[in-house]
C-alpha cells in the first residue's frame, strides 16, 4: 500500500504528495519514525518549537492510518539512531 507522511500543526500542513510504497501499517510506522529522525537532524532542529505538530499517515486515498506526536517522539527517535 502507498503511505503519505503529512506534518501537520494547526491550520498548516506539508503535505507528501508521493508517498512510500509499504506492506503494513506497521512499515508505515517504521517510515513515519525514520522520516521524524530526519527532520529532527535538520540544522534548525534544536531550536525548532515541535510541540503542536504530528505526523499523520495516510493511504491512498486520504484515510489517516495513524498518527505521531512530533514533540513526544524526538528524543526517543534520536535514541534509537
Amino acid at each position: 500500500m502507498r503511505c503519505h507522511f503529512n506534518f501537520r500543526t494547526g491550520d498548516s500542513i506539508l503535505l507528501d504528495e508521493i508517498g512510500v510504497e509499504v506492506a503494513s501499517v506497521h512499515d508505515a510506522r517504521r517510515e513515519a519514525l525514520q522520516a521524524i529522525h530526519e527532520v529532527s537532524q535538520g540544522d534548525d532542529a534544536a531550536e525548532f518549537d515541535w510541540s503542536a505538530w504530528t505526523l499523520s499517515v495516510t493511504d491512498s486515498d486520504g484515510q489517516v492510518l495513524l498518527t505521531l506526536p512530533l514533540q513526544q517522539l524526538i528524543g526517543e527517535v534520536t535514541l534509537l539512531h
